[in-house]
């Protein structure tokens, strides 16, 4: 079926996990990372296992998964137990968001109230505890009838700012900059020049001239407008 074209995605992950399940005495691989574990679906998952399997003694730090289910943007759930993957007892979560002001993730968390969030094996994912490590004013909402009005808008949004004396490049400026151990490495990078230092940057999904959308190529396009 996979030669003519007819398989699913999940029919070449049972089919590579035979292959490796066959070579499993001499796969060389000693460990796997995972991130965006969210999006996986169990085939994902048996095939991880399958990369390093599990020793008679048990796993020793072979597979290191990062995932949060708040972010799952498809349909796909998995328990990682189920596919042999061992986590009671053994993960951790990250309570301190470094991405985003306060003010953003109170109002991005509260979008989800009510909903039930699983944490990527058989129990419940909780926020409690969730907090950020730096402050910014409170986020402004805004509906738009067209994708044009949109991007109208955000433009007239950032020359706003630049009439301010904002430089362009500090508009997307991570916020791991705000972070102490970071400040020494921002005041040197205030020291070069700045001009649209956004708009430099390339985006690994684009193809030809056409833009995916993503934030450099969001970026690049309208500080061209401005």
């Amino acid at each position: 079926m996979i030669d003519e074209g007819l398989a699913e995605p999940d029919d070449a992950y049972r089919e590579a996990i035979e292959i490796l399940k066959a070579e499993a005495p001499s796969l060389p691989y000693g460990a796997v990372v995972v991130d965006e574990a969210q999006d996986m679906g169990e085939q994902a998952f048996r095939l991880i296992r399958a990369i390093v399997p599990e020793k008679t003694g048990g796993d020793r730090n072979s597979i290191f998964i990062v995932g949060d289910a708040h972010q799952r943007i498809y349909g796909r759930r998995a328990t990682m137990t189920a596919c042999g993957i061992n986590v009671r007892g053994r993960s951790r979560q990250l309570r301190l968001n470094y991405r985003t002001s306060d003010e953003i993730r109170k109002w991005a968390v509260s979008v989800l109230e009510g909903v039930p969030v699983d944490d990527l094996d058989e129990g419940a994912d909780s926020l409690k505890g969730y907090t950020s490590a730096f402050r910014g004013p409170a986020p402004e909402l805004a509906s738009f009838s067209s994708e044009e009005k949109e991007v109208g808008a955000l433009v007239e949004w950032i020359l706003a700012v630049k009439a301010r004396g904002t430089l362009l490049g500090d508009i997307w400026r991570p916020a791991a900059h705000d972070r102490p151990d970071r400040r020494r490495r921002t005041k040197a990078c205030r020291r070069r020049p700045r001009k649209h230092q956004a708009s430099n940057r390339t985006c690994p999904t684009t193809a030809g001239n056409r833009a995916c959308g993503c934030r450099p190529c969001t970026a690049r396009w309208i500080i061209q407008s401005t």
